[in-house]
């Protein structure tokens, strides 16, 4: 994101992270100043939850990856996501499993460092 950024010289980032998706995420901010590059990162979906965007993705019939539909919740790596349940993302037991369960898990530890890094 980090090369787009300089290469395009975006002054601002919108992105779609939550607070609930990862421990990492809890800690960021709706408007996040970054210094390098310098750009500022919005973003408008923090405080939702997953079931809240679920709730209006379908209600408003937004567009939505197929993975989702065939019991998929998070992407990983081509080679590196497993399906959580059978279900279609949003019918799935969304209190008690973690979104990213279906994500290789020492990979999350590299993205958590990479975050602080300002890669991602």
């Amino acid at each position: 994101m980090n090369d787009a950024i300089r290469a395009h010289g975006f002054d601002c980032v919108v992105t779609g992270i939550r607070w609930d998706e990862d421990e990492a995420r809890s800690r960021e901010r709706f408007v996040s100043p970054r210094s390098d590059p310098p750009h500022v990162r919005v973003h408008p979906i923090l405080h939702f939850a997953e079931r809240e965007v679920w709730a209006e993705t379908l209600r408003l019939g937004l567009p939505r990856h197929p993975l989702y539909d065939r019991g998929f919740r998070s992407f990983d790596g081509k080679f590196d996501s497993r399906k959580v349940g059978e279900a279609p993302a949003w019918e799935q037991d969304l209190d008690n499993t973690p979104e990213r369960a279906g994500r290789a898990q020492d990979k999350e530890q590299i993205m958590e460092r990479l975050r602080e890094l300002g890669y991602m």
